[in-house]
């Protein structure tokens, strides 16, 4: 490897590194008062793992499973190691919570995980690229990556994203050498990886796409459907291999595993909406996941690699294509789904941005591009070390609500101000229902207890919720609507994207991307 490569890839692994772990404390359950964190989705892995039984040979994924199986076992394998040399003292779930400290121990460990395998999906980019780019648009490509807005998120958190990115990619990377060398060692690897993805987080089935249309390209050329079935099988058994033994309840516990295992699929499928689903795909989902000014460079270097010679760009563009006519008209605006879609936008922005580069107005316009992406990133990195409204409002309410006030909460959630969260004891907390309930059931049952409260503290989350879909949910907007009728807001606590990170501002998708930062109000009753 020539050294103005290997500099390149310590640049870029060092940035993307440097950036994924900012923050990487933010909300630790030392801080919440629990054994969770502010993202919902984070304790998921750990309540899967404290559900095993190994000793019983139970390995059952449990809510995990849903995701995929590799990424829960290597943080469980990486936790128990902790233990063993001391650095994390595990216990049961009693013990933890009185040593909270231990459980901030067993998060920073899971995101850590995720901030590396992050870091390596930008070296494996570059490696990409480096097949069929030159050395700039490579680099251009995974600079791009390094500073995409979802990537970055996925990569501090304790969830199977960054990970199963990291290993899709890696497959990618040799099924497009299959284009030049469909070498038996290409297609078992090719294999193998995928498998282990698949076995990350099942959404990485997409990618399945490269190998087979690799595959079905040399078919083609040579007029023959039955060249090289050999290789293929040897592709399907090295990715079955790698599912199976990643997965050892679907051995022990078959119909349970594969009932978590399917439960996925329905967030595939198509809404009604439409032509409507597209404009809030193309406006609001993909400028948050990538930034408002890549957006339209990765698509124009796309539509550009389309009308190109057949090759890797062409493969590449229609995948892209494909994944976005088929995920425009997805009724769930959730952006972490557009993972799958991220890593390729970003080779054809940047082999773009190669093209243009030498001209002035290139430079500009590339720069610019950088600018916007590293900006709304850090922004919203910034969020992640400084003060966010759950903790504003905590220190509110301990400031300003009476010892011994009735405060009144939908349910505790991970978005419940920690002074209401802890139970602290100077309050008296009255919630709607139980914190496993859904948040609809906890607004309706707000409406019913609200009046025999002093205080009532409410979150975006909950009645942004309900007000979004009111034909979904009139019991409860009219539950909200008596809320509000009989009470008086005392006191916001808002921090909104600004306009350079997401300029056609949604609840939805806000809340996803700044997660840390739901408006909270709170609510004084007026008492007859």
């Amino acid at each position: 490897m020539k050294l103005g490569k290997k500099r390149s890839l310590l640049v870029l692994f060092t940035a993307a590194l440097a950036l994924r772990l900012v923050g990487i404390k933010l909300g630790l359950p030392s801080e919440t008062g629990g054994l969770t964190t502010l993202h919902p989705d984070e304790s998921v892995t750990f309540y899967s793992l404290e559900r095993m039984k190994p000793s019983k040979l139970d390995f059952f994924p449990g809510d995990a499973g849903s995701w995929g199986t590799l990424h829960l076992y290597t943080v469980g394998a990486l936790v128990k190691a902790l233990d063993f040399t001391g650095f994390v003292k595990l216990g049961d779930r009693k013990k933890l919570k009185e040593s909270l400290g231990e459980v901030d121990k067993m998060y920073l460990s899971g995101r850590a995980l995720s901030a590396l395998f992050g870091a390596l999906a930008v070296v494996a980019l570059y490696f990409i690229g480096g097949l069929f780019l030159s050395e700039r648009a490579a680099f251009f490509s995974a600079l791009l990556l390094v500073f995409s807005q979802v990537p970055m998120m996925v990569s501090y958190l304790v969830k199977p994203d960054s990970m199963m990115i990291f290993l899709a990619l890696v497959s990618v990377y040799f099924s497009l050498r299959l284009l030049r060398e469909p070498s038996t060692a290409c297609y078992s690897l090719a294999g193998l990886f995928l498998g282990l993805a698949f076995i990350t987080k099942y959404s990485a089935a997409l990618l399945v796409f490269f190998p087979l249309v690799a595959h079905s390209y040399h078919a083609y050329g040579a007029r023959d459907p039955f060249l090289g079935v050999r290789k293929l099988f040897i592709f399907a058994l090295s990715g079955l291999a790698a599912v199976l033994v990643c997965t050892p309840s679907l051995f022990l516990r078959t119909g349970d595993t594969l009932t978590v295992m399917f439960s996925n699929l329905e967030r595939g499928a198509v809404g009604g909406g439409g032509f409507k689903t597209y404009v809030d795909y193309f406006f609001l989902v993909l400028p948050a996941a990538f930034g408002w000014f890549l957006l339209p460079l990765g698509l124009a270097g796309l539509a550009r690699w389309v009308r190109g010679p057949f090759g890797e760009k062409t493969f590449i563009a229609i995948y892209c294509v494909l994944f976005m006519v088929w995920a425009g008209a997805s009724s769930i605006p959730v952006i972490t789904y557009t993972l799958p879609l991220i890593p390729f936008v970003c080779l054809a922005a940047g082999d773009l941005a190669h093209s243009i580069f030498d001209k002035r107005w290139g430079r500009l316009l590339v720069a610019a591009v950088l600018a916007q992406s590293m900006l709304s990133t850090l922004y919203v990195r910034h969020n992640y070390i400084s003060g966010y409204t759950i903790k504003e409002a905590d220190l509110w309410l301990r400031n300003n609500v009476p010892p011994g006030s009735i405060v009144a909460v939908p349910k505790n959630d991970t978005w419940t101000p920690f002074a209401i969260r802890r139970h602290s004891g100077f309050l008296k907390i009255m919630e709607g229902v139980s914190p496993q309930s859904s948040i609809s059931d906890g607004v309706a049952a707000l409406g019913r207890i609200y009046s025999k409260a002093d205080y009532v503290v409410l979150s975006e989350r909950e009645y942004g919720f309900v007000k979004s879909v009111p034909e979904k949910y009139p019991a409860e907007c009219a539950a909200l609507e008596e809320i509000f009728s009989g009470t008086t807001e005392i006191k916001r606590f808002q921090s909104k994207l600004p306009f350079y990170a997401m300029p056609f501002n949604s609840g939805k998708i806000g809340q996803q991307l700044n997660f840390m930062n739901p408006d909270i109000l709170v609510l004084k009753v007026a008492h007859p």
